[in-house]
């Protein structure tokens, strides 16, 4: 087979999973994820069984591709945003303001019905939880700079504060998303309870 023909073929394999991902994103949103069927799915996606389980085995592997890929395309995001900043103060206020604004989107909150709906399989909860130790690694790294530059207080634990980082981030997300509290409300707030904690 030509070189050319495996590209048109590689790129309309891509643009069909994709669109396959978009579809059921918007049928698990308005039916829920026990209500969407894969012929439901092959259906709205114009396309015949056969071929959607060529791609898929089920929409429970939809969704969990789907939140893959947010979750590698948010960790990029965040990584290619602190690498502009050299101090370890600056780049916990960045990391705050992105995930605030993070846990108030749209593709946040699908994730955390559909993800963490609990009828997704362990495959899913894996994904989460690779998420979750992948920011831990970035706020964990971002602390032990802080510690060794002399920003953040020596008797510090990168590892347990991190994890209160995110859990705080993740209290917050209710307020926000309600929008009786504004994200940058909310990142104020977290910034002073942080001064407070972790400023020498």
């Amino acid at each position: 087979m030509p070189r050319l023909w495996e590209d048109s073929l590689v790129e309309h394999k891509q643009r069909l999973r994709q669109h396959v991902m978009a579809v059921a994103v918007d049928l698990v949103g308005t039916h829920g994820l026990g209500g969407v069927s894969m012929s439901q799915l092959a259906a709205a996606a114009g396309i015949g069984r056969a071929t959607l389980y060529k791609y898929f085995p089920d929409v429970d592997s939809v969704i969990t591709a789907w939140g893959a890929e947010q979750i590698g395309a948010y960790t990029k995001h965040v990584n290619a945003e602190l690498a502009e900043l050299t101090e370890p103060s600056a780049r916990l206020h960045r990391f705050l303001e992105l995930q605030v604004e993070h846990v108030a989107g749209h593709a946040h909150s699908f994730g955390v019905q559909a993800l963490g709906s609990g009828n997704l399989s362990a495959r899913a909860a894996e994904h989460v939880e690779t998420h979750r130790a992948q920011l831990r690694s970035v706020v964990t790294a971002i602390l032990r700079d802080g510690i060794t530059a002399g920003e953040f207080r020596p008797d510090a634990d990168p590892e347990v504060h991190a994890e209160l980082i995110l859990g705080l981030v993740a209290a917050l997300r209710p307020a926000v998303v309600a929008g009786t509290l504004g994200t940058g409300d909310a990142v104020r707030a977290l910034a002073r309870l942080l001064a407070d904690g972790l400023h020498r």
